[in-house]
């Protein structure tokens, strides 16, 4: 964001220097805050995603889903809970994993998201004009 400032702060004429920077800390401070709803909503968009995906990858009506409940529930039962004790615990267990993986992914979306919105930030500041000196600046220094 400071490259996209600073040009842009550089391509203001010196008489206008004051308003202009209350401008941008204006609009810096607006876009922050959309960017970070942006980026919450986006997470939970996500998060939301991977979860299904997970839920529809790991049904309980698969195999491999029901021998992985059932390797946990004798782990769980081998630690002395009952047998509906064990089945429950298991569940559990794989629902709080599918949202820590599901939660883990949706951070890594929101990341390169921001990344690649980032990187074009800064090749668009590359095109941001440099101040012209005033003619009556040049008087001055002559």
């Amino acid at each position: 964001m400071m490259p996209i400032s600073t040009a842009g702060m550089n391509a203001v004429p010196n008489h206008l220097v004051a308003q202009a920077t209350a401008l941008s800390n204006t609009i810096r401070q607006v876009a922050a805050s959309f960017g970070i709803a942006w980026a919450t909503l986006l997470w939970t968009n996500r998060q939301i995603f991977h979860t299904a995906n997970y839920s529809d990858k790991y049904n309980m009506f698969s195999d491999f889903s029901q021998g992985i409940v059932q390797q946990m529930q004798n782990v769980y039962m081998g630690m002395g809970q009952s047998f509906a004790e064990a089945r429950s615990s298991a569940i559990g267990y794989i629902t709080g994993q599918i949202q820590i993986q599901s939660t883990v992914q949706a951070m890594g979306d929101v990341f390169y998201i921001s990344m690649w919105l980032a990187l074009f930030a800064l090749f668009i500041s590359f095109f941001i004009g440099k101040k012209e000196e005033s003619k009556k600046e040049e008087t001055v220094t002559k």
